[in-house]
């Protein structure tokens, strides 16, 4: 294998890129140019994202027959959850409530109850196939249900705001309402005499019981019921306090990898943590002798609600108690700019609906009559994911979980929290729905996703430095965030995944048990990219402070991870490492049977390192002056002779220099150099390379958490990438479920959030693809096949750029940018002006 040394990576395109020699037009797409913007005119008024959020609400004429959750609506407000549904049999209106801070004695995210709503008349009658003037509704610019039957119409929804509690907002806590009253068709059936309902909680953690949750942990974990009040009036009661007994998780993990669990800085988030919720509604009286039920009859309307509240370890569970009855619903809010206040988890910008909703959206339609049906299905799922990524994370204390989401239930009859692959935070599925946020203008979103690995940067500083000591090259400070992970830093506490039982420290050059994460540390420089495109985009020098110490923190580990010089190239030699899962390290003592030189971390150390070099504010010229001297000292890209027909070029990029002879997975690991690190692209210095790569790729997959499509999409090979965007919103919705865009299992967990999270993000790369260079120069639809699909968007760019186009027909119908002088650093391509 042979090496090239990489160029610059930031280039200015007045002009069409060049292309590669030999490019057929059916893998490469159209590539046209189209520059005059001051020309263009707005010759029609965009439309408003709430319209075009609405044109995909969901609709269902007959209730679900199952029970167990997989015929459910999912509502939520960025934090709390539920899902929604209708049983068939019953006429029940089932709730499951879920928040994103939930977590039991073994740091399992759960469910925070179930409920049931009996309504007298009920809400459905007859067999589930046979319907009779029902209709449930989800409403995605509120995130809304509706339930309207021939006697009764019945909402369910969640403030948007966080609630307060002591008149303060308190992010710990939500408020869901539903609400019932008599539909106006009620007159035509006869004399209207009341709504009657019965609000039921049903317990389902049992004292004592092995759970199910966690398999494979070192501490073999039970299940603690919840306590339910009996001592309450018109009110259910009832929350869950992890007792300090039984709560060993955080510190068995961090000592058995070395951690002192009370090292300065450090605590446990899990032990005396108190979650539950009270229900309390106008007319409702009880509960009866269990605690459990409260009803109503007669009522002129239905009025509940139901209040969630965490609250961080507390030495007694009384505290919980004490702090339900001080939530109050808060006061209705003008619309924010999430640009203009902290946001995040711990201090949640204060929004609407309308705002949320119209931020951003992107609607195709057919340019080609053929393609009606893949045009639909592709907007809808852009707005039904996007939607699914707002209600759980836009002030989410926790990320979106990849396995099941918040919405996983019974379907295997496991129980409501079962989920394939457990609580640990495998970033290669955890990022997935993060990268279309700040496109989209979801800053909250965003730094609700960085303040979670913020909070666990200490833990990983002190994990990172016990790992690597007593090895030749100790890691003295920096913080190497590893592939799958706990809330805390650490490695899953259990042999199959994470860094193993009762293991000896130190390890063989501090490899973890583990060989599919041993020395995969990538994330960490994605993670680090994340934090200065956030920053790219919305200008904050405050968030620039606050989340660069994350990317200091990374690149400093890389530097002390490998000190010593290959004396043949006279570059760093990046040994021990490994590419991703795929090529791993199972010797860390051979260098046959263990990767040099990973493309994985050198193109993310390409990408990262001239990023922070650039910055003006928050870092200082010695930092600087490091960092350039790391840079410099980087190996090349491992490059090797294409072995197919040379379509694109005669080389190809290589998953290492030497030591990676087999493969365990099936990432495309020297891609990664396009996706995430954005070295190749489309209008960037050696495109064709990529391509060759990409036409050689070991493992073509286009479902999950695949990156086949957003490769394609930023390598200039539209018809590929066009063929990948139809296929996945042609997808079926996870097997036995309902809404969607609950998507299949696939590599993780039903319903899973990878399959249109990647989508959308090659979907954006089609229609607006950064060059990173100095100016933050943008192409506008590169790679999208404007001879098939129409499409209008509003998108979110780099220097606080907000883009508004269409193109329709192969013509572009508007360009608004603002701010306005932003529009000499985009280029048009593929649609004429």
């Amino acid at each position: 294998i042979h090496t090239a040394t990489r160029a610059d990576p930031s280039i200015n395109m007045p002009h069409a890129p060049a292309m590669p020699h030999h490019m057929p037009h059916a893998m490469m797409g159209p590539l046209i140019l189209f520059c005059a913007l001051a020309s263009v005119a707005t010759t029609s008024i965009p439309p408003n994202g709430v319209d075009v959020t609405t044109q995909s609400d969901v609709v269902w004429t007959d209730a679900n027959w199952a029970n167990d959750g997989t015929g459910a609506m999912p509502i939520g407000n960025g934090d709390a959850t539920s899902s929604v549904w209708v049983e068939g049999g019953t006429g029940d209106l089932r709730l499951l409530l879920s928040k994103s801070d939930v977590f039991d004695e073994s740091g399992q995210p759960v469910k925070t109850g179930v409920l049931r709503l009996t309504f007298d008349p009920p809400l459905f009658t007859g067999a589930p196939t046979q319907p009779t003037g029902f209709a449930q509704t989800l409403h995605l610019a509120n995130s809304t249900v509706t339930i309207v039957t021939r006697t009764l119409t019945v909402r369910v929804w969640y403030d948007l705001n966080a609630a307060l509690r002591n008149g303060v907002a308190d992010q710990s806590a939500a408020i869901l309402h539903v609400t019932a009253t008599a539909t106006a068709r009620t007159s035509v059936l006869g004399p209207h005499s009341g709504i009657g309902v019965k609000v039921t909680l049903e317990p389902y953690r049992v004292e004592g019981r092995p759970s199910g949750l966690g398999a494979g942990l070192c501490d073999k974990p039970v299940e603690h019921a919840d306590t339910v009040s009996t001592a309450t009036r018109d009110t259910i009661v009832w929350h869950h306090y992890n007792r300090p007994n039984d709560t060993q998780y955080y510190t068995s993990t961090t000592s058995n990898q070395g951690v002192d669990p009370k090292s300065p800085g450090l605590s446990d988030a899990f032990s005396g943590r108190s979650w539950g919720a009270s229900v309390s509604g106008t007319g409702l009286t009880g509960p009866d002798a269990s605690g459990l039920s409260l009803t109503g009859v007669g009522l002129p309307s239905v009025d509940i609600q139901v209040t969630l509240l965490t609250l961080a370890p507390q030495p007694t569970e009384g505290a919980w108690l004490d702090q339900i009855g001080k939530v109050t619903a808060a006061p209705p809010a003008p619309p924010t700019n999430p640009l203009g206040c902290s946001g995040g988890h711990s201090a949640p910008c204060a929004t609407t609906w309308d705002e949320v909703s119209s931020r951003s959206y992107i609607e195709v339609t057919a340019a080609d009559p053929t393609a009606a049906v893949a045009a639909t299905q592709i907007t809808n799922h852009v707005a039904w994911d996007r939607y699914l990524s707002l209600i759980q994370g836009r002030r989410g204390y926790a990320p979106l979980k990849f396995n099941g989401q918040q919405f996983n239930c019974n379907n295997t009859g496991k129980g409501w929290d079962a989920r394939d692959w457990g609580a640990g935070y495998w970033w290669q599925n955890t990022r997935q729905p993060y990268y279309n946020v700040l496109q989209q203008g979801d800053i909250d979103t965003s730094r609700s996703f960085l303040d979670f690995y913020l909070r666990m940067l200490p833990y990983v500083e002190a994990r990172t430095a016990v790992q690597f000591d007593n090895t030749s090259m100790p890691i003295t400070a920096g913080a190497l965030y590893e592939e799958t992970c706990t809330q805390f830093g650490m490695y899953e506490p259990n042999n199959g995944l994470g860094w193993g039982c009762n293991s000896p420290i130190p390890r063989p050059n501090g490899a973890s048990s583990n060989t599919y994460i041993r020395f995969h540390f990538t994330g960490s420089l994605e993670l680090s990219l994340m934090v200065l495109d956030h920053y790219d985009v919305t200008q904050s020098k405050d968030d620039l402070f606050r989340y660069l110490p994350i990317a200091v923190a990374v690149v400093e580990g890389f530097r002390q991870r490998w000190t010593e010089v290959n004396t043949t190239t006279g570059k760093l030699d990046h040994w021990p490492s490994q590419a991703l899962e795929t090529y791993q390290c199972p010797d860390p003592t051979s260098r046959d049977r263990c990767p040099t030189d990973a493309s994985t971390d050198i193109a993310g150390l390409m990408a990262v390192l001239p990023r922070l070099i650039a910055l003006s504010d928050g870092v200082t010229p010695a930092q600087v002056k490091v960092w350039k001297a790391h840079l410099a000292a980087l190996p090349a890209l491992p490059v090797g002779p294409a072995t197919k027909t040379p379509t694109y070029s005669a080389d190809k990029l290589e998953p290492a220099a030497a030591g990676a002879p087999s493969r365990h997975n099936s990432e495309n690991t020297e891609l990664y150099a396009a996706h995430p690190f954005r070295i190749f692209g489309t209008g960037k210095p050696e495109l064709a390379l990529a391509q060759q790569s990409y036409l050689e790729r070991p493992s073509p997959c286009n479902d999950g958490w695949c990156q086949d499509i957003i490769q394609a999409a930023m390598l200039n090979l539209t018809d590929e990438a066009t063929t990948q965007l139809i296929a996945r919103a042609g997808a079926s919705p996870a097997k036995g479920f309902r809404f969607g865009g609950f998507a299949a299992h696939y590599q993780d967990y039903e319903p899973s959030i990878d399959h249109f999270g990647f989508m959308r993000t090659g979907l954006d790369y089609m229609l607006m693809s950064p060059l990173d260079d100095a100016k933050r120069s943008l192409l506008l639809f590169p790679t999208f096949n404007t001879s098939m699909f129409n499409v209008r968007f509003k998108m979110h760019a780099p220097l606080n750029t907000t883009i508004e186009a269409s193109c329709q027909h192969g013509k572009l119908e508007y360009l608004i940018v603002d701010p306005p002088a932003r529009k000499a650093d985009i280029t048009v391509l593929n649609c004429q002006a």
